[in-house]
């Protein structure tokens, strides 16, 4: 008897075969990303347009006019798109402002500083802090910079009963990450919602908030 016939190596349930002989799923999906693509692209200009991107005094040789945008199939084992605008990426040393769509999940804006960076912006931010409370912030505390869900392990959230705890964290912590969500369900405020963050991010990293 063959020891490779498929009852030895993999064995598929009733749904499994139903999504394999449907290809529509993967045509639509392709076809979401697409939109996607599309509303980043819209969204990357409506940043521009705003006045605090305009005059906000970003590091040297920071990417603020193009940004990249790039997706994947496997976070948490799931689709994702991400744009980085305004960008600086240089080893160890991180400023941009980081947005994604997560599939089935949200949403994220997000804040994400390190290395010289960091010490830079965290000052400003300790000063400016309280005017984030009530706004939706969560603040990273994951030993890992690059993850994105909200999990207690992961993000903390920015008030007034966690504010000690913040605060050691910007000044401890290797790396800084603010971030806001939105459900996926509500699209249609996605770039408002994306602005109005990346505009509360900016004033609360500017020495004149």
């Amino acid at each position: 008897m063959n020891k490779y016939t498929p009852q030895n190596t993999a064995i598929f349930d009733a749904y499994e075969m139903q999504i394999m002989h449907n290809s529509n799923f993967l045509l639509t999906k392709h076809k979401v990303m697409q939109k996607m693509m599309e509303m980043f692209g819209q969204f990357s200009l409506a940043l521009k347009d705003s006045p605090i991107h305009q005059y906000f005094p970003f590091p040297v040789g920071t990417d603020n006019n193009t940004g990249k945008t790039s997706k994947g199939d496997n976070y948490k084992g799931l689709p994702y798109l991400i744009l980085d605008f305004p960008k600086k990426f240089d080893k160890t040393h991180i400023f941009t402002f980081r947005t994604m769509f997560w599939w089935a999940n949200h949403f994220s804006f997000t804040v994400h500083l390190s290395g010289r960076y960091q010490e830079i912006y965290a000052p400003i931010l300790q000063k400016n802090i309280a005017h984030l409370y009530k706004q939706g912030v969560y603040v990273g505390v994951g030993e890992s910079a690059w993850q994105y869900h909200l999990a207690a392990d992961n993000y903390l959230p920015l008030n007034h009963t966690n504010k000690f705890a913040v605060k050691e964290h910007l000044q401890n912590h290797h790396f800084i990450k603010l971030t806001r969500q939105l459900p996926v369900k509500s699209y249609e405020q996605f770039i408002p919602y994306g602005v109005q963050t990346y505009e509360l991010f900016l004033k609360a990293l500017s020495q004149t908030f």
